[in-house]
């Protein structure tokens, strides 16, 4: 049957968040009572803390008393941010009030974590200068290009050093019934002193130094008019060196340093990032550079590099140097734009007997479908938490004899979401749990012939009005025990655990309500157990699976009760 949920707001003396019980069939949470939750788990959901309690938590009451705040969480109206002027921004402000006017603006429909979301983006500004705005809850707001507004309760972030404006669900935007004057200049964070960086060689840079001073002498450099998130930017890019070795640098803001080839700098409180494995130093807004009247003689890097053996099964995001053999699966090349040019990228997959991981190659190093081969001194990034294999300037390939067999049909790799939350996701994987929740969006949705995405009232933010393709899905909570995560069942999987095709969901929405399908499918899937295997994504919202195939598993409940109790007596004797 139906299971029953149980939400609301709780609080402490520090705060409030909101709060689900996912299974409360027999709980009764009187309002005012002070409660204890035991292994409960949290999520962000628009930047806000989520409390759930899921199968593996409990609740007892206390008779104590307890002094919450009386500011309430967001839909009771926002708390009064700090007000402030958009030069003064830092990109770390999480309640800010700010008097802009809209320099444009873009209502528009993105797809997030597989909902699409109608957002309003642009420019905004006041007489300090300029900032990119995101607005993540286009209902009810109305932003229009040169209208003055009120931005209430925003939060800010950085985004390749410029400061990004965000109205999340806490906040809210009022129209003004004044002119607010802008200036054309987007907006760097300046604080209010900078710290002397820490000096270093070339040689000595391991590409995570936030402020670091260098002398160096520029090699090449080339202005570049770019294009960053929609605005033209001006930068400097090139190579600079000292007497241990070269790297490349870009200058953010070509307007506020010039540097001259051939010369020497002293240059401070710079930061530097890796890519594609290899040091990159960036001059940004806090930045200077002096410079020197003096030579000096630039050597070529050398490095010996070391490199640990894995299988797929155990590359994990963040690995730095790390030798894997495998047989490509499949390898295609694509062209990417980086740093104003074109480059070719050879990407694909690759298998062991443990497992599979998309891989990126920067050079041609002549990988072909089937063949076998060791990779040396390669890298592992994450891309929405599934790592990936990437193969840099100072990696090797070899061919190697292939003992690997069919390693396309190789089993799923089997771990607990408490492991995944550790380690991050990967592809084809698989999750043994109980589904705890169907989710809003389940049931009967419509899809643009084209692309295939999910629409709603037959548009596509891409191909515009389109006759639908009617389609079925499931959005569900999965708990192992260890953890809770979201997954998205496809049609052929949801038909597969519930029984209930396409054709009898569409009879059932005509005869009672679009809504009533998930209620339906509910009934077959909630509080039942199974294999699930996908592709599993991580973000600050925790693990979420792309389901592909689920076998549906019995669970002998009595003997885990028993176990269950065997457990708890040991524990309290």
């Amino acid at each position: 049957s139906q299971r029953k949920l149980v939400s609301g707001i709780l609080g402490d003396e520090t705060g409030t968040a909101s709060f689900t019980v996912w299974d409360g069939e027999n709980c009764s949470l009187e309002k005012g009572a002070v409660y204890r939750f035991k292994n409960a788990y949290t999520k962000l959901w628009n930047d806000k803390v989520q409390i759930n309690i899921g199968n593996n938590g409990s609740i007892a009451r206390e008779e104590t008393e307890l002094d919450v705040p009386g500011s309430a969480p967001a839909g009771n109206g926002p708390a009064n941010g700090v007000q402030m002027k958009i030069a003064d921004l830092k990109g770390t402000e999480p309640n800010v009030d700010l008097e802009v006017k809209a320099i444009a603006a873009e209502r528009r429909t993105v797809n997030i974590r597989g909902e699409s979301k109608e957002i309003i983006s642009g420019t905004v500004g006041d007489e300090t200068g300029t900032a990119q705005f995101t607005i993540w809850e286009a209902r009810g707001a109305n932003v229009e290009e040169g209208g003055s507004y009120r931005f209430l309760s925003a939060y800010t972030k950085l985004w390749n050093d410029q400061i990004q404006v965000n109205i999340g669900n806490k906040g809210a935007v009022e129209p003004l019934d004044r002119e607010i004057i802008t200036t054309s200049s987007p907006i760097m964070p300046k604080p209010a002193a900078v710290a002397p960086g820490l000096k270093s060689t070339i040689s000595g840079l391991t590409g995570s130094e936030s402020n670091v001073d260098i002398h160096a002498k520029i090699l090449t450099a080339e202005k570049k008019d770019v294009v960053i998130k929609g605005e033209n930017r001006s930068i400097i890019s090139g190579t600079l060196g000292d007497e241990t070795g070269t790297a490349q640098f870009t200058v953010w803001d070509a307007g506020t340093i010039d540097l001259e080839t051939g010369s020497v700098y002293l240059i401070k409180n710079a930061y530097t990032k890796l890519w594609n494995d290899r040091i990159q130093v960036n001059l940004g807004n806090k930045c200077t550079v002096e410079k020197e009247d003096k030579e000096m003689e630039v050597a070529e890097r050398k490095i010996e590099y070391s490199s640990s053996v894995a299988k797929v099964r155990d590359l994990r995001e963040g690995i730095g140097s790390v030798t894997v053999s495998g047989k490509i699966l499949s390898v295609e090349t694509r062209t990417i734009n980086s740093r104003g040019e074109d480059k070719t990228v050879w990407s694909g997959l690759l298998a062991d007997e443990t497992g599979k991981i998309q891989f990126s190659a920067w050079n041609d190093f002549g990988l072909v479908e089937g063949e076998a081969v060791r990779i040396e001194n390669a890298y592992i990034r994450g891309w929405k938490g599934i790592p990936q294999l990437n193969i840099g300037d100072r990696s090797s390939v070899d061919k190697i004899d292939d003992t690997f067999g069919d390693v396309s049909a190789v089993t799923s790799t089997k771990k607990t979401v408490g492991e995944i939350v550790k380690t991050g996701g990967g592809l084809d994987m698989c999750v043994s749990g109980t589904v705890m929740d169907i989710r809003a969006g389940s049931g009967v949705i419509k899809r643009c012939p084209e692309c295939n995405r999910s629409i709603l009232s037959n548009e596509c933010i891409t191909h515009g009005s389109v006759t639908p393709v009617q389609d079925l899905r499931m959005k569900i909570i999965i708990d192992d025990g260890t953890g809770a995560m979201s997954a998205v069942v496809n049609r052929a999987v949801t038909e597969k655990l519930t029984g209930i095709t396409l054709a009898q969901c569409l009879e059932h929405a005509a005869e009672n309500g679009e809504s009533s399908v998930a209620k339906l499918l509910g009934d077959r899937i909630l509080l039942r157990s199974a294999d699930f295997r996908g592709n599993i994504m991580t973000d600050e919202y925790g693990p979420s699976m792309i389901v592909k195939d689920a076998t549906p598993t019995s669970r002998d409940v009595e003997k885990e009760t028993e176990e269950l109790l065997s457990t708890v007596e040991e524990a309290i004797m």
